[in-house]
């Protein structure tokens, strides 16, 4: 406005401006329009909508949450595997001999998957990525599990501390997730294949150990690079 009390231009220009965020004010509150999500949220709908069967079911799991997600992934995991092992087991197994890892299969002339029964397999696969699944899960909620057991023992630790705890954990997650997968199967792997120790089970076995000790290697080169970042 201007000292005299005329209007001027921008001063028309700024009423209608509020005119115009009042009106949409009013009718976001009536239409609950989300102004920053709508076009992801709209975006994610039309996916949705399209597509296969199987990438609607992949999409679908991908939207559970971590707990549903560990379920259904060793559901999915188990039957998978159960019909190999229950094929092996029902038809082809002699499991007279007591201990189970030294039952003979006549599937595939007894030669089975380099020289072991398909079942030795399918428990180890079970074992090996049914950890994983499970490993996953509980490093995510490791930083909350960690802050209670403190708070119960020491009687709770300063913001700051939990600051740095949540955050290396989520950046850590699936490092520290790989390396304990590495190790529960380089060690399943030496317990169960134990029939015979022929080349490819030592080549095999030394190979997922050196596997488990350059994920170690690399979990520890993340943590001191996010200790150097945090420090700055």
């Amino acid at each position: 406005m201007s000292i005299d009390g005329d209007f001027e231009a921008d001063d028309f220009a700024d009423i209608i401006d509020q005119n115009l965020f009042e009106l949409a004010k009013k009718n976001n509150d009536e239409e609950n329009f989300d102004w920053e999500n709508d076009d992801i949220i709209e975006n994610k709908n039309d996916r949705l909508a399209n597509g296969t069967a199987f990438t609607k079911m992949i999409r679908a799991y991908l939207d559970l949450s971590p707990f549903w997600a560990m379920i259904v992934s060793l559901i999915y995991l188990t039957c998978f595997l159960a019909i190999f092992f229950l094929l092996d087991y029902l038809f082809f197994i002699d499991s007279t001999i007591e201990n189970w890892r030294y039952w003979d299969s006549s599937l595939g002339n007894g030669n089975g998957i380099k020289g072991y029964p398909l079942y030795l397999w399918a428990i180890f696969f079970e074992i090996a990525f049914g950890s994983f699944f499970i490993l996953r899960y509980f490093f995510i909620l490791f930083p909350n599990l960690l802050l209670k057991l403190s708070d119960l023992f020491f009687g709770g630790i300063s913001e700051t501390f939990r600051h740095y705890t949540i955050d290396y954990i989520k950046y850590l997650h699936n490092y520290i997730t790989f390396t304990f997968f590495m190790l529960i199967t380089a060690i399943s792997f030496q317990n169960i294949f134990v029939r015979k120790k022929d080349n490819f089970t030592k080549k095999l076995s030394t190979v997922l150990y050196w596997g488990f000790f350059a994920s170690l290697i690399w979990l520890i080169e993340k943590f001191l690079f996010q200790t150097f970042a945090v420090s700055l």
